[in-house]
């Protein structure tokens, strides 16, 4: 992630690519937890089984009714807690973006440490902003996932 952040801040606008700094570091974000996203939902279609599109097949179903009534649904379901860490660790890599100087929250925490001279506190205060947040996000994706789980 580091390495991508440096080299579109600093190679792209070498190469003629010139944008602003804080959507470089929304592309490179969005583009690093792409593949992870990516993964998590493949792995949700695979949990389905085979039987269940095999069955639909046998019913009459298309292909995207199948995907629509059959496959997504149950995929769905299967991939609330991945997409929820995966937002976590979104969450977690801004902090990287400070490397480059975009401001976020453990950048403004260094400013404020430069200012107060307290790193203890502040940073401690910070590290609880993002414990903070990670549960809150944890807690949702497990709210979510009972929600959607079938009552057996």
């Amino acid at each position: 992630m580091l390495a991508l952040l440096l080299l579109a801040v600093f190679a792209l606008p070498d190469a003629g690519l010139i944008a602003p700094l804080v959507t470089t570091a929304i592309i490179v974000l969005t583009v690093y937890e792409a593949a992870y996203v990516a993964e998590a939902l493949r792995s949700g279609i695979n949990t389905v089984p085979r039987g269940q599109v095999e069955a639909s097949r046998a019913l009459g179903f298309t292909l995207s009714q199948t995907l629509r009534l059959v496959v997504v649904p149950q995929a769905a379901r299967a991939v609330v807690q991945p997409l929820g860490n995966v937002l976590i660790a979104l969450l977690m890599n801004t902090a990287l973006t400070a490397t480059v100087g975009v401001v976020e929250l453990t950048s403004a925490t260094n400013k404020v440490n430069l200012v107060q001279a307290q790193p203890i506190p502040i940073f401690g205060a910070a590290g609880l902003v993002y414990m903070a947040l990670a549960l809150v996000i944890g807690l949702g994706a497990g709210r979510i996932e009972k929600r959607v789980a079938i009552r057996r």
